[in-house]
């Protein structure tokens, strides 16, 4: 580990380096060999809260390299075997009579840098992280979400024995951990030798040789005790491959923080070796061979997440809880079990469907699609089907068609922090994180309501149903929506008959609930009217077949807006009569004042002159005269240019008062316009037949 690995640990966290390399134990803050297993762990959670406090910008990448190494710490601490190992490594010696560490527990010094390497921390593996540290969403550190060292998988191999040194003592530090391990095997296998030789079924089946055996075998029980020891002693180092087995489907997170170029550990084992008589061996001895079990040379599961969607309960998707026409008969069908989700490959994943009025032999297939990859949680949709989709407008009439295009229904599904949440949708808006409508997903059991949808603010009010509660089974009626009218902006400017207006962009469509503003300019000379507009709400019917148009004027003439009705004109042109009437009197009174006012400076100055030096208080009435002018003209020329404001605002009041009567007789000009579907196209009713007429 380099110098500027070093530095990190010291500005992220304030570990010295500079007399020694810090170690497990001074990155948890810890005296050596600590043997309280909840002081490790609590040690572990306040120097990631500390690292989580301290988050430089410059140092993202190396912020999670430093937690994971926390996280490291903190697991092979917590083991004893683990932990014994890492102190030996250190070159921290353990009391003589303390049990001799083992690492066939767990791994724990995965990645260890010896002292002679300059560092007994594991180098920092510095990759980018999409996340923002920074954040507050304590779901980013969870202590759970960095990846502990999973158990470690030893194949051992027929590799060439190497004789052990004279001293005991392997040519490595981690061969002495295995001795015992090694001569429990060879027990082990002199046991399992015994046994077969006493079984009937190994018999040969001859009393010569049942003899022979008996004789051979007292032989080599009246062979000297040292010879047995030097037959024991016969030793092989085998090599040993750990394969540390990653998990089947980490997440983005933990495949991010997973090293690149981590290979398999070579650990050489010592395993002593009962040299076994050729009289006493019932199978031939294997030859030697140099095969290595490696985990290279098998298939390992592919990165990617793997979520199980188990809903148990009956939950109500908008747009399918209503029938149409002959759909209905078989509009019923019921999600059984969404099964495993998880991006194996690129390629769209598929679950069935199965109807209850089949008995459950038929089944839908619909399309599983991954929508986005995020950090937290990857969003997968759901194809439900197709519905119409509004397409061009037709220019010969003023409402647009619906049956032009069919597109996806989707809803979104996510999982964070253990929770699944929905998100409904329909076509390319629901892939793409636009606007969604129609958002209702409702629990019949009472547990969880909600709607989903686009917020005023423009965020997504997302339903979150805990996974950890039994969730209904899903009741899906996966037939096509009715069409969902659309209605152009020519037909809004149209309805007004005899104002100019101007509408921005004039192909511009509104749908069920959407508010649509217009800008209307007064038709005499073009010129805007205050600040007056008309918002348009367009509400379909329960039925589908017609739908009403809301129309609301407001103006605006100072701060806030209103209604564009008789009593607030009135109120407002009362109002700038009465400043309007206010503003020329004071415009009168500064200008009397002016003209009065010069006569006095002049007799005022003419009397300073004259009694210069021996009347101060002529000096100050003169210096005070001229003040007083000088604020009259400020103030009359203020009334100048404010009185013909005041006057263009009632002139305009009386506009928008000749425009409410144009637009409508009625004081309160709130009126309705009914439509409705005729041939697959909306279109307006004759006004006869409508409630409401303009």
């Amino acid at each position: 580990m380099d110098s500027n690995e070093l530095a990190v640990y010291t500005r992220l966290l304030g570990i010295p380096t500079e007399k020694c390399p810090p170690t497990y134990y001074t990155l948890l803050g810890l005296e050596p060999n600590e043997p309280d297993t909840n002081a490790i762990v609590a040690a572990a959670k306040a120097q990631t809260n500390r690292l989580r406090k301290n988050v430089p910008h410059e140092l993202h990448a190396s912020v999670l390299a430093v937690a994971k190494t926390i996280s490291r710490a903190r697991i092979c601490l917590s083991d004893r075997d683990a932990r014994a190992a890492y102190d030996q490594s250190i070159g921290f010696h353990h009391n003589a009579e303390e049990e001799k560490p083992s690492l066939i527990s767990g791994g724990g010094n995965e990645g260890l840098v010896s002292p002679d390497e300059g560092s007994l921390l594991p180098p920092l593996i510095l990759e980018e992280f999409p996340l923002d540290l920074t954040s507050d969403d304590d779901s980013l550190w969870v202590e759970d979400e960095i990846p502990e060292l999973p158990p470690t998988r030893f194949a051992l191999s027929s590799a060439p024995a190497t004789r052990k040194p004279a001293n005991g003592r392997s040519s490595k530090s981690n061969t002495s951990l295995f001795v015992i391990g090694g001569s429990v095997l060879a027990v082990t296998a002199a046991l399992l030798v015994a046994m077969l030789w006493r079984s009937p079924s190994a018999t040969i089946g001859h009393t010569a040789s049942s003899d022979r055996s008996e004789a051979s075998n007292r032989q080599q029980s009246s062979r000297p005790e040292s010879e047995n020891q030097r037959a024991v002693a016969t030793a092989e180092t085998t090599v040993v491959p750990v394969e540390v087995l990653e998990e089947a489907d980490p997440s983005p997170e933990e495949d991010a923080l997973r090293p690149r170029d981590q290979s398999p550990t070579q650990v050489e084992v010592t395993t002593d070796r009962v040299e076994v008589p050729p009289s006493m061996s019932l199978v031939e001895p294997a030859a030697a061979t140099s095969k290595v079990l490696s985990a290279d040379a098998k298939p390992k599961a592919k990165a990617g997440e793997a979520v199980v969607f188990d809903l148990q309960d009956s939950v109500t998707l908008p747009g399918y809880a209503r029938s149409y026409g002959d759909a209905a008969e078989s509009a019923s069908a019921k999600v059984v079990s969404l099964g495993a989700i998880s991006h194996i490959s690129d390629s769209d994943l598929k679950f069935a469907i199965y109807s209850p009025s089949h008995g459950g032999q038929s089944a839908s297939t619909f399309d599983v699609m991954k929508i986005k990859d995020r950090p937290s949680g990857s969003v997968w949709g759901i194809r439900f089907g197709t519905q119409d989709i509004p397409g061009t407008p037709d220019r010969r009439s003023a409402l647009a068609s619906h049956a032009k295009t069919t597109g996806p229904v989707i809803a979104g599904l996510r999982v964070r922090d253990g929770r699944l949440e929905f998100a409904w949708g329909k076509g390319d808006a629901a892939a793409a994180g636009g606007q969604l409508r129609n958002c209702a997903i409702h629990v019949s059991a009472g547990k969880l309501e909600g709607r989903v949808g686009l917020s005023e603010s423009g965020t997504i009010d997302a339903l979150t149903l805990d996974l950890e509660q039994p969730i209904p089974p899903i009741q899906v009626h996966h037939f096509p929506l009715p069409p969902e009218p659309t209605l152009r902006c020519e037909l809004v400017a149209a309805l007004f008959a005899g104002v100019a207006t101007e509408v921005d962009p004039p192909s511009q469509q509104i749908g069920c609930g959407e508010t649509l503003t217009l800008k209307i300019v007064d038709w005499q000379d073009g010129e805007w009217v205050g600040d007056l507009e008309v918002r348009v709400r367009f509400n379909a019917s329960r039925d589908g077949r017609s739908a009403e148009l809301e129309v609301q004027p407001r103006f605006r003439m100072g701060r806030g807006w209103k209604p564009l009705e008789a009593e607030e004109i009135e109120s407002l042109a009362r109002r700038s009569e009465i400043d309007l009437r206010k503003a020329r009197a004071e415009l009168n009174s500064a200008r009397s004042e002016i003209s009065s006012l010069p006569g006095r400076i002049a007799s005022l100055r003419a009397a300073a002159t004259r009694n210069s030096g021996s009347n101060p208080g002529a000096v100050r009435e003169l210096s005070s005269a001229q003040s007083a002018l000088k604020r009259a003209n400020s103030r009359a020329g203020r009334l100048s240019r404010s009185i013909p404001k005041i006057e263009e605002g009632i002139a305009h009041l009386r506009q928008l008062e000749s425009i409410r009567r144009s637009l409508h007789q009625k004081a309160r000009l709130q009126f309705r316009v009914f439509v409705q579907l005729v041939d697959g196209e909306l279109s307006l009713l004759h006004p006869d037949e409508s409630s409401t007429t303009l």
